[in-house]
């Protein structure tokens, strides 16, 4: 049980650092929108995750992907039928990132952002119904197996397996998007 622990806190600081990037990428970027200047370190920072956006979209999915499977295989944490959603959408994502690498194809956003927003949608939708029980998830996960409100860990008081899910999707979608301005690519979604 100490590994399983000490993996939950390793994936929930993880977690909780992408939270801090994200909140800091989005400050940043909002100041260079109001201030209409270009600040040196936010353009090395932004050039640095559009030149790397696919290398990081791989390691984020085989992130999720092999914690998701730790979970349910070594910590025996039985996937609800959201999780299982989950999993759908962001297991291909580290496949199809591998395989744009190893190809040197740019065009994969127009296959993973659907994909992390669907993803996305289920992990938000998880994450919302375990913090309120109010919301009815029985007609979704409790009726022939696992239910949806079951929190295996809560880490910092409110890093939870949905959370690191919806937050993963989210990285997804915005490297995704750093990817399709960094080489200009036409979607057509």
């Amino acid at each position: 049980m100490e590994l399983v622990n000490f993996v939950t806190q390793i994936l929930s600081i993880l977690t909780i650092i992408t939270h801090i990037i994200i909140v800091i990428a989005l400050i940043l970027y909002i100041i260079t929108l109001l201030t209409k200047k270009k600040f040196r370190f936010y353009l090395h920072i932004k050039n640095f995750f559009q030149h790397y956006s696919k290398i990081f979209i791989f390691i984020i999915a085989v992130t999720a992907t092999f914690g998701s499977l730790f979970l349910s295989q070594i910590a025996k944490y039985t996937p609800c039928l959201l999780c299982w959603y989950q999993r759908i959408f962001m297991y291909p994502i580290a496949l199809i990132a591998l395989i744009s690498i190893i190809k040197k194809d740019n065009n994969i956003p127009t296959y993973i952002i659907p994909m992390s927003i669907i993803g996305g949608f289920f992990a938000g939708y998880h994450y919302l119904i375990t913090l309120s029980a109010k919301v009815s998830a029985s007609d979704i996960c409790s009726n022939n197996g696992v239910s949806c409100l079951i929190e295996y860990f809560n880490e910092f008081g409110y890093v939870t397996f949905p959370l690191m899910s919806l937050t993963a999707f989210i990285i997804v979608i915005i490297l995704s998007i750093l990817l399709i301005k960094h080489h200009k690519i036409t979607t057509s979604f």
